[in-house]
């Protein structure tokens, strides 16, 4: 009796010596690779004493690498990434995901793709040009033309000489503002020196690398928590993760900070952050005889503003590069302009600063002043006092974001929760920075019948950290590091000073 066995030969097997092998013949998995397999025919009539095992000596596939399926032994490695290498056949540069790369990656990979095809269609704009877009061997790959190097490979060769890197990069702004300008604006979102090639001569740029770019109306890819592009040129909004509205604005910050890079003619040197007033990064210092070295400062200040709003378009950023590489002098004193511009981002960055950390004290004291009350409230609720702090509290209109709204934003004094229970009373209130006192929370109970001194609470917020100074009536003031349980106490001893009685959490009153 003979049966018909099938092994699939992804691995070495034993096979009796009875048994008879025809050719091996393909056999197509459901991810598009190949593997083989042999019609086995087995006596099954042999008695299994004389069965001895040898092994099977498998040859693999001698077309491609071992360590790369599917990549042909003849191609060449000439570029690698976090999820794809570039290959090179000898006449075109082919883009291939690594083997098990996330879904992300995937999804990243057919995504550029499809922008690299729709951006193929335009004759006007300077992108790597894309031959072809194929499925070879079970994978997605992208085919296009072989360029000689990248922009940091040949970055020395701008070194101060701001006209030429100018010259350079306003066809590949003039190419970032057609797509901003597409009824579905493309934005890279990954522009730095190594995803800007060239063929024959670094002063013909082109673009390349849409891994990160975002396709407007499509479906979103980044994580919530996930920040976009090269940490070096990453514009501020992108390092918080996904944005709610994506534009051009990270674009043109990325491409003032590639102008910044290439007049300095340092490979992978670019200032941190938007930080480019500092004297160190100061492009004047460096390069003092040049007559268009402050002008260039200027573009630079104007792309990597903190704020996206105060950047210019990426049409306007492509025109400042177009009259930047024109060699005539300007009637405009760069010099004092850029100090003026230095003056007024240093206010702007210390702003963002103060900002932010008002916002974080706005928000923490709040909720530590909602919870003592609560706490209060729940604790002794035959308390007339306690009881009209919380429905006060519950009725404020000023909510956290509008507190921080005014106190972070507008740098303006807001209160909080305020009562006046038989002529007692609680007055609590933010105070901005100022040039001599940080951002402060003060809370004030005090009569207004009995000759009995208020008792205040202050909370500021200082470099070293955030501390208090209480004071009950006329007594010596206290201070010390604050947690959010000395708000508590103060609002429980100060009740007691003013009603003249030991109030405690189990006392009934």
């Amino acid at each position: 009796m003979q049966s018909n066995l099938f092994i699939h030969l992804t691995t070495a097997y034993d096979i009796p010596p009875t048994t008879v092998c025809r050719w091996p013949r393909p056999i197509s998995r459901r991810d598009g690779f190949q593997t083989w397999s042999l019609r086995l025919r087995h006596d099954r009539n042999i008695h299994s004493s004389s069965r001895r095992y040898r092994p099977l000596t498998i040859m693999s596939d001698q077309r491609f690498r071992s360590n790369h399926p599917g990549v042909p032994r003849q191609w060449t490695l000439i570029g690698e990434g976090g999820n794809a290498y570039v290959w090179s056949d000898g006449t075109q540069a082919i883009k291939r995901l690594k083997d098990g790369a996330p879904s992300e990656a995937v999804s990243r990979f057919k995504r550029e793709a499809e922008i690299l095809l729709l951006l193929n269609e335009q004759s006007d704009i300077r992108i790597v040009p894309v031959h072809e877009v194929r499925e070879r061997e079970g994978a997605l790959e992208i085919v296009m033309e072989r360029m000689d190097g990248s922009l940091e490979n040949a970055i020395t060769s701008f070194a101060g000489n701001p006209e030429r890197a100018a010259a350079a990069l306003e066809p590949i702004a003039s190419t970032l503002a057609a797509m901003s300008a597409r009824s579905e604006p493309i934005y890279h979102r990954d522009l730095k020196p190594t995803n800007l090639l060239f063929k024959e001569s670094p002063d013909h740029l082109y673009l390349a690398d849409f891994g990160c770019a975002f396709l407007a109306e499509d479906e979103r890819l980044t994580p919530a928590k996930r920040a976009m592009g090269a940490w070096a040129y990453r514009p501020p909004e992108y390092s918080i993760g996904r944005l709610i509205d994506v534009t051009e604005k990270g674009d043109v910050f990325c491409l003032g900070k590639v102008l910044w890079a290439m007049i300095n003619g340092e490979p992978g040197v670019v200032f941190p952050g938007p930080v480019w007033f500092e004297p160190e990064y100061d492009l004047g210092r460096l390069y003092p005889a040049h007559p268009r070295i402050h002008h260039a400062m200027l573009a630079v200040s104007s792309a990597v503003a903190i704020n996206p709003v105060q950047r210019p378009t990426m049409k306007q950023l492509a025109e400042m590069f177009g009259n930047l590489s024109q060699k005539q002098p300007s009637s405009r004193d760069g010099e004092a302009m850029i100090a003026l511009l230095r003056a007024q981002s240093v206010m702007e960055v210390e702003f963002e600063q103060r900002r932010a950390a008002t916002a974080a004290f706005v928000r923490a004291l709040h909720g530590d002043l909602h919870q003592s009350i609560a706490d209060l409230a729940t604790t002794d609720p035959k308390l007339l006092l306690w009881l009209d702090w919380h429905q006060h509290a519950n009725r404020t209109p000023q909510s956290a974001d509008a507190l921080v709204e005014q106190v972070a934003v507008h740098e303006s004094d807001a209160p909080i929760v305020n009562s006046r229970f038989r002529r007692i009373h609680l007055n609590t209130r933010f105070h901005p920075p100022t040039a001599g006192s940080s951002v402060r929370f003060v809370a004030h109970i005090g009569s207004e019948i009995e000759n009995t001194q208020a008792s205040s609470f202050t909370v500021a917020y200082r470099e070293d950290g955030v501390w208090f100074e209480r004071q009950i009536g006329g007594r010596s003031a206290t201070s010390g590091r604050y947690t959010p349980t000395l708000l508590r106490e103060f609002l429980i001893e100060a009740t007691r000073h003013i009603l003249q009685a030991p109030i405690g959490p189990n006392n009934d009153r």
